[in-house]
């Protein structure tokens, strides 16, 4: 009597390396578009693997991104699969993380993680960050369910 007991839950969140089929082409693609279509102060979305390799994105035409060359925009592209890769270090003993921000003068960049690897989206820094982060998270949750991520919840 009078004992207490600690709950373990390990979540085990894989990312997909395998090729993407078309369909999951197409709903990684609808997914870019849908949150592209958000709000006028997106920029740009891009679904990143794991190894820092654009697998889809979409942007608006307003030279954001024409800021950074293809290797500047490969190098931002490393550094946010490391970060992500980061963040998932401490889901064991933090919890699992939602997403980062970097608010920087001329551009606000999000990433969030996924089990295709991360998501990156670029955005006007006066934009409300919580707000644009909470519409963010239901399509990022709505997209892993679309390609079939195994969620243990």
């Amino acid at each position: 009597m009078g004992e207490s007991y600690l709950l373990l839950i390990v979540i085990e969140y894989k990312v997909q390396s395998f090729p993407l089929t078309l369909e999951q082409c197409q709903d990684v693609s609808n997914f870019c578009q849908n949150v592209l279509n958000l709000d006028d102060g997106i920029h740009y979305v891009g679904v990143i693997n794991k190894n820092g390799r654009i697998l889809e994105s979409t942007h608006c035409n307003d030279g954001v991104n024409n800021k950074l060359n293809s290797k500047e925009l490969e190098m931002l592209f490393m550094q946010c699969s490391l970060l992500t890769s980061m963040m998932k270090d401490f889901d064991y003993k933090l919890g699992l993380s939602q997403y980062a921000l970097y608010e920087r003068e001329t551009i606000s960049e999000f990433v969030f993680p996924c089990h295709l690897g991360m998501i990156l989206i670029l955005v006007n820094p006066q934009k409300n960050p919580k707000r644009l982060a909470r519409k963010i998270s239901k399509l990022v949750h709505a997209l892993d369910l679309w390609v079939g991520a195994k969620k243990l919840r």
